[in-house]
């Protein structure tokens, strides 16, 4: 069953194949999340808040404007830029992957050493060119979809990513690769 077979059933008011949905994006929007704000409970909150904000909104999805996985990762990304507003942060809310949290996850010794590596090979990098890697990688959404949530067209979306890649330190992209291997198994 599609996604937007699963959304139709529920703009129908069945919700019994709500939880393959949930299942199906949980760990991806939450990373999205994750490395947008680099703190664990922030992340996990505001992962609770897009799920909650999709059931509220079911109705207001249509195919026809984009799929699914479009639509869910704005929702994310709405969520992160209303967090950083409501937190009154002076930084920049388009560059919200330089924003630390209260906490920080270098106290989490396993991922210490992968995510400075990947914070420095990400700060070589604009703000939009942070987050079409990040949603063209980890999320492995297609250039035509991150274009649409952007609001660019496709070309430039590509010629972005491929810039991005070619300012990120040839020993950088380890990290970045390795990371993304770990978090698809």
């Amino acid at each position: 069953m599609t996604d937007e077979a699963i959304v139709l059933e529920c703009q129908s008011g069945d919700f019994a194949h709500f939880d393959t949905l949930y299942d199906a994006y949980l760990q991806r929007i939450y990373d999205f999340i994750y490395f947008k704000t680099h703190h664990r409970q922030t992340a996990e909150d505001l992962a609770s808040q897009v799920f909650f904000s999709l059931v509220e909104n079911i109705d207001s999805f249509d195919s026809r404007k984009g799929v699914f996985a479009a639509w869910i990762f704005r929702i994310a990304r709405n969520k992160v830029i209303d967090h950083y507003r409501t937190n009154k942060h002076t930084s920049d809310i388009a560059d919200a992957w330089d924003l630390a949290a209260d906490s920080n996850v270098e106290s989490d010794v396993d991922a210490k050493l992968t995510l400075g590596n990947l914070h420095d090979a990400m700060r070589q990098l604009t703000a939009e060119q942070r987050e079409i890697v990040l949603l063209r990688i980890w999320q492995d959404l297609p250039f035509a979809e991150i274009a649409r949530l952007l609001g660019k067209k496709e070309p430039a979306v590509k010629m972005a990513f491929g810039r991005a890649l070619q300012k990120i330190e040839t020993d950088k992209l380890l990290p970045l690769f390795v990371l993304f291997f770990f978090s698809h198994q």
